[in-house]
C-alpha cells in the first residue's frame, strides 16, 4: 500500500510540475542551446530534475503517511528508518543543487566531482551503511566510489531524448520488486524510494521522450545516479555480502556498461575520460537505427535484460540465475563489441 502510494504521489506530482517548470525555465533563459556535441537542434528548457526530486520528495511522504496509517503510532513510527530516509533526501537535495549550479555555469570536473563526494558523504556517513567493518574495512570506500560513479554513469546517460528516464524507471521498478521480497525497515524505506523514484521518472518520461519537450538537466540526471545508488545500498545486507551485492549491480547494468563503454573506448582512442562527446553507446547505437524513439526503445530494451537478470539473482540465487546473468552479460558485451566499430558523431 505504502509503495503504491508512493508511485502515484511522485507520478501525479511530476505530470502536474513539469510543464511549469519548462515555462518558468524559458523565462528565465534556462535553456539547452544546440551545438555540435548534441542531438536536439532547438533550444529546450532544462529545469525538469526539480520536477523529478519535487515528485521523488512527494512519493516518499506520502509512502511515510500511508505506513503510518497502516502500523499505528508508535509501533510504526519507531519502526520506520529515519537516519537511513533522512539522509538519502538530505543528498538528494545537495546532488540537485550541484547539478543546477552546472546547468546555469558549467563547473570545472574538479568542483564537480567534489560535490559528487560531499552528496556521498552525506549519504553513507548518515545513514551508516555500508557498515565500517565491511568487506575487511574497505567497504565505505567502495561504496564512496560507487555512489560517484553511478552518478557520473546517469549524467553520462542523460545525453539522448528519454533515454535517462526511461533506464532510471527500469532500475527503480527492478528494485521495487527486490524490496518486497525483504521485510526490514530499510529495505522497506529502500522500496518507498525506489517507487517513488519510478513514479516521477514515469511522469516525467511523459514530457521527455523524443521529442523531448524539456531535459532534466544534470540537476535531475545526478539527482537519479544518487537515489539509484541509495537505493541500492538500502537493498544491500550492511556488510556488503557478495551475492546480492551483484545482484543490485546487474539491476544497474546499463548504466555501468555506458560507463565503461566510454571510459575504455577513450582511453583507446588516447582521449580525455571526462571530456564530452557524442560517443556514447546511445549516440552510436543512434547511428545505426537512425531513429531517436527506436534508439530509447532498443536501450530500455537491454536495460530491463540487465535487471530481469538481476532480480532473479537476488530472489532465486542458484545455476540458473547466474547463467541468465552470464547470458544477459555476454550479450551486452556483444553489443559493446559491435558498437565500437560504429564511428563516434562529430
Amino acid at each position: 500500500m505504502a509503495v503504491l502510494a508512493g508511485f502515484a504521489a511522485a507520478l501525479v506530482t511530476v505530470l502536474g510540475l513539469t510543464p511549469g517548470v519548462g515555462l518558468l525555465a524559458r523565462r528565465m533563459g534556462f535553456l539547452d542551446r544546440p551545438d555540435r556535441r548534441k542531438i536536439h537542434v532547438q533550444p529546450v528548457p532544462l529545469g525538469g530534475g526539480v520536477a523529478i526530486v519535487a515528485g521523488v520528495i512527494a512519493g516518499v511522504l506520502a509512502a511515510v503517511f500511508a505506513h503510518v496509517l497502516a502500523e499505528p503510532a508508535p509501533g510504526g513510527v519507531a519502526a520506520l528508518p529515519s537516519r537511513y530516509v533522512l539522509a538519502v533526501l538530505g543528498g538528494l537535495g545537495w546532488a540537485m543543487a550541484i547539478g543546477l549550479r552546472d546547468d546555469r555555469k558549467p563547473l570545472s570536473p574538479a568542483w564537480k566531482l567534489a560535490g559528487q563526494l560531499a552528496a556521498a558523504a552525506i549519504l553513507i556517513l548518515g545513514s551508516g551503511r555500508p557498515e565500517p567493518s565491511a568487506l575487511h574495512g574497505l567497504g565505505i570506500p567502495i561504496a564512496f566510489v560507487g555512489v560517484v560513479g553511478l552518478m557520473n554513469a546517469c549524467n553520462f546517460l542523460d545525453n539522448m531524448d528519454g533515454i535517462l528516464s526511461g533506464i532510471a524507471l527500469v532500475c527503480a521498478s527492478a528494485f521495487c520488486v527486490v524490496a518486497a521480497a525483504d521485510a526490514t525497515a530499510v529495505a522497506g524505506a529502500a522500496a518507498a524510494l525506489a517507487a517513488a523514484t519510478a513514479g516521477a521518472t514515469a511522469g516525467f518520461l511523459a514530457y521527455n521522450f523524443a521529442p523531448a519537450r524539456i531535459f532534466m538537466g544534470d540537476a535531475g540526471s545526478l539527482a537519479i545516479g544518487f537515489l539509484l545508488a541509495a537505493i541500492a545500498l538500502g537493498l544491500a545486507p550492511p556488510d556488503l555480502q557478495i551475492q546480492p551485492g551483484f545482484g543490485l549491480l546487474l539491476i544497474l547494468g546499463y548504466p555501468l556498461f555506458d560507463l565503461a563503454f566510454v571510459t575504455i573506448t577513450r582511453l583507446m582512442d588516447h582521449r580525455k575520460v571526462w571530456t564530452p562527446g557524442k560517443d556514447h553507446s546511445t549516440h552510436r547505437l543512434h547511428r545505426l537505427v537512425v531513429s531517436p524513439r527506436r534508439t530509447a526503445l532498443a536501450v530500455y530494451g537491454m536495460a530491463a535484460m540487465m535487471a530481469g537478470a538481476g532480480v532473479a539473482v537476488c530472489l532465486r540465487p542458484g545455476p540458473g540465475s547466474a547463467l541468465l546473468a552470464l547470458l544477459s552479460g555476454a550479450m551486452l558485451c556483444g553489443v559493446g563489441v559491435r558498437l565500437r566499430r560504429v564511428p563516434p558523431v562529430g
